[in-house]
């Protein structure tokens, strides 16, 4: 008698958990010091609400909450960002934008260094922190709000189907992908980016005391290289993560010193998988339903 395609899932799945476990038993513990550190938290990859299985990285969540218990550890003296990041949703890059703020008001300084990339939403987060430096290859600015909103009126006359929405109101299903936009929706959309736009331009102003007249040429979109941010004010010099640490440990009053280097981890491919077989069909397809949907992005397109 031939097993069950379900009884060898549950099988599978009871392997997987228990590799999990074993795993996660045998990883070292956080070595527990009276040394003052510095902290290093990597931010990689497109910046979302949502890490499902077809994302790459950790969830905005266990960033926030990665750096919300550093600010809680009086031996952290200082934070310093890994930026290698295009951007993502306007909703998470401001999640973490606002919790790199509140490190910030603890007292203690934040360095963010770029990598390959640290453009739109990428480069929004690191205008919380106090200094930037960057590659002089890197690709930043692209300061600037995406809204995109999918029409597949085409495809289904392509196949023959319809959709008959009714609505509480004529702007109720603004932005459907099932009919072409109106003149004012457009307008409606456009007042959304704008508001989205004036509150990347506000982070930027701020965290590069910068006047809006010297702002506003570098702030439609456009990219610059690191060399080229640092010529304009937008980052404050060429370097990687030895000259952001070696930074950051002047600006704590560390210089001279070994403090520890306290590195965050992200989880590893087995405990993705275990997050990934955790996740329920429903789960998946609403993941689908929300990427269909209207998405506000700061994001290098």
């Amino acid at each position: 008698m031939k097993p069950k395609p379900f009884t060898i899932l549950a099988v599978l799945h009871g392997l997987i958990i228990v590799l999990a476990i074993l795993v996660l038993w045998r990883r070292p513990p956080e070595k527990r010091t009276d040394k003052d550190a510095i902290a290093v938290i990597p931010i990689e990859g497109i910046i979302t609400m949502d890490r499902g299985a077809m994302s790459h990285g950790e969830s905005i969540d266990e960033l926030v909450d990665a750096i919300d218990e550093l600010k809680d550890k009086p031996r952290v003296k200082a934070l310093v960002l890994k930026i290698n990041s295009p951007g993502g949703s306007v909703g998470a890059v401001q999640e973490l934008y606002d919790a790199v703020v509140r490190f910030k008001k603890s007292g203690r300084p934040v360095v963010s260094t770029f990598g390959d990339l640290a453009a739109s939403g990428g480069y929004y987060v690191a205008c919380a922190g106090d200094r930037i430096v960057t590659h002089p290859g890197t690709l930043t600015g692209s300061i600037g709000v995406l809204l995109r909103l999918p029409n597949v009126t085409t495809l289904m006359q392509k196949i023959g189907v319809s959709m008959n929405t009714l609505t509480s109101g004529p702007m109720k299903d603004a932005g459907s992908p099932f009919r072409a936009m109106t003149a004012e929706e457009q307008a409606h959309f456009k007042g959304i980016i704008d508001d989205a736009y004036g509150q990347f331009f506000d982070a930027v102003k701020t965290g590069r005391n910068l006047t809006p007249e010297a702002l506003k040429p570098l702030a439609d979109g456009r990219v610059f290289s690191g060399r080229q941010a640092v010529e304009k004010k937008l980052a404050d010099q060429l370097g990687g993560t030895k000259e952001a640490i070696d930074l950051a440990k002047e600006m704590a009053g560390l210089s001279g010193k070994n403090p520890r280097i306290l590195e965050h981890h992200e989880k590893k491919s087995l405990e993705r998988l275990l997050q990934l077989f955790g996740r329920t069909p429903v789960d998946h397809l609403a993941s689908l339903a929300e990427s269909a949907g209207p998405e506000l992005l700061y994001l290098l397109n």
